[in-house]
């Protein structure tokens, strides 16, 4: 079963930025997933019912899945479900992450991808 977690206050996006919705939420995720909010093996929401909580399209929620499964971040198991990996990527900083994927570059810099693909200056602003 999956973690019942308010998903709706933990991933805060804004639909007008230059970033695409998808990233958005995907950077929020691996941002709780390596501050352990998201554990190892941790069931996340169906796609129809984390896109009903975040009020996006369900393709929205599709796209944002399928990058973080295939930066390794996800898992998803046929009629299962999608956890959380158990085997989380190492993130370096300095280092792309999945060949220049959409998590970007690991600079650290305020505004740019930075710690574990999240946009600092943009989690800085969500965080006021």
């Amino acid at each position: 079963m999956a973690q019942i977690l308010p998903f709706d206050r933990l991933i805060v996006f804004d639909r007008t930025g230059d970033t695409a919705v998808y990233l958005q939420i995907a950077n929020a995720l691996v941002h709780h997933i390596r501050t352990g909010v998201l554990r190892r093996g941790s069931q996340l929401p169906g796609t129809r019912e984390l896109s009903v909580m975040l009020g996006v399209n369900r393709n929205t929620i599709k796209a944002t899945l399928d990058e973080l499964q295939a930066q390794g971040w996800i898992e998803a198991i046929p009629r299962k479900g999608v956890y959380v990996a158990s085997d989380l990527p190492e993130v370096r900083p300095g280092r792309e992450i999945g060949g220049g994927g959409a998590l970007g570059r690991e600079t650290g810099k305020a505004g740019e991808p930075g710690t574990g693909g999240v946009m600092v200056g943009w989690w800085v602003r969500v965080c006021r």
